[in-house]
């Protein structure tokens, strides 16, 4: 490698991610979510992991990794989960990729596309019941099936919503939305609109609402071994996938009184040894954790950042003469049954652990165990 720092994914811990999760809705079809490069573990990769692993499905968020799926060899189902632009619904169409609707005018332009290429399109309507964001209200859902249940070249495939607050299991818009979604399917069928897949959990609506789980059951961040909210307890068993290491690249004494980094923030209260860790907000590592409670490990040792982040290095600080040029650094992971973990650096960046792990830029080579 040109670099002495790379992302770790550990694909065994990926598969059994997988099977447990799998395992909270046997009766359900399981879509395991690779948006965002799959959340940062890279999307082609990943997803021919989980196709080993029997999965049927797979969502994305945009029309382009749909495709980017199909040519890195993936031919399982995949769903389109937001809205995708009029120019990629001939190639949806071909290339077998369900793709959701959240408008009328949307799903006209769907039916005009698939009557004029003579393949039916594979979609899923979305409905709103308390996200706010894509999707048909649920009180319009009526309306909406009785415009379009006489549409050609349409095959409706799944109902689906989505949780805004499945994290927080008390939250009471949770039971609200469950209500909203089965009045929804029973409005739909009523004017003669009948789905394969009915489908509103997330992660959090996996693990804390069992009779929200439908047919149908979508996890991303639970996948990559993060809980989507602080509520909301793991299965056992489930763990990152994701470590970061690398090595020091430099190590050189400093003296009591001089200054470390961009604007001479941080100033040595005594003598000791900088120590540079050749990663930085370059590579997806938040600026925000300068001055932070944020460490990185080295030789099993938690080491606080010194001085503001920079681009392409972190610095460390030592007092003792301990640590030298080429040791291994954990920047998120385990180092001699120490850890961080994305909650961590989410924490001290004041964000959340999606962010950390989505953030990581492509100049960070990965490697698969």
């Amino acid at each position: 490698m040109s670099r002495p720092f790379r992302k770790v994914i550990y694909s065994d811990r990926l598969r059994k991610n997988y099977h447990i999760l799998k395992s909270l809705s046997p009766n359900s079809t399981s879509v395991p979510v690779v948006k965002a490069d799959a959340y940062g573990h890279g999307l082609s990769e990943t997803a021919k992991i989980l196709t080993e692993e029997g999965a049927e499905r797979l969502g994305v968020a945009f029309a382009d990794e749909a495709l980017l799926l199909r040519k890195s060899g993936i031919r399982s189902s995949v769903l389109v989960m937001t809205v995708s632009e009029e120019n990629y619904y001939e190639n949806l169409i071909t290339e077998n990729i369900e793709f959701s609707i959240s408008d009328i005018s949307d799903l006209y332009a769907v039916s005009k596309t698939a009557v004029r290429i003579g393949k039916n399109a594979r979609v899923h309507i979305k409905t709103d019941t308390g996200m706010g964001r894509n999707g048909i209200r649920y009180d319009e859902c009526e309306a909406f099936s009785s415009a379009c249940k006489n549409m050609r070249g349409i095959e409706f495939i799944g109902l689906m919503s989505h949780f805004a607050c499945a994290d927080e299991p008390s939250h009471p818009l949770n039971s609200l939305q469950i209500r909203r979604f089965q009045t929804a399917i029973e409005v739909m069928k009523q004017q003669g609109i009948e789905f394969e897949y009915h489908h509103l959990c997330n992660s959090g609506g996996l693990i804390n609402f069992p009779e929200a789980h439908y047919n149908m059951v979508r996890f991303g961040i639970s996948l990559y071994g993060y809980s989507p909210g602080n509520a909301t307890a793991l299965p056992a068993g489930i763990r990152p996938v994701m470590e970061i290491h690398g090595q020091l690249s430099h190590v050189k004494r400093i003296r009591k009184g001089e200054s470390i980094s961009y604007g001479a923030s941080w100033i040595a209260q005594q003598e000791g040894f900088l120590a540079i860790v050749p990663l930085g907000y370059g590579d997806g590592y938040p600026r925000q954790l300068s001055g932070s409670n944020c460490t990185v490990l080295v030789n099993g040792q938690h080491y606080r950042i010194c001085g503001r982040i920079c681009m392409d290095q972190i610095m460390i600080f030592s007092p003792e003469q301990v640590l030298k040029k080429g040791d291994e650094v954990c920047i998120m992971g385990t180092q001699r049954e120490q850890s961080i973990t994305a909650e961590n650096l989410a924490d001290g960046a004041g964000t959340i652990s999606y962010d950390i792990l989505t953030g990581f830029l492509p100049r960070l080579p990965g490697v698969y165990l």
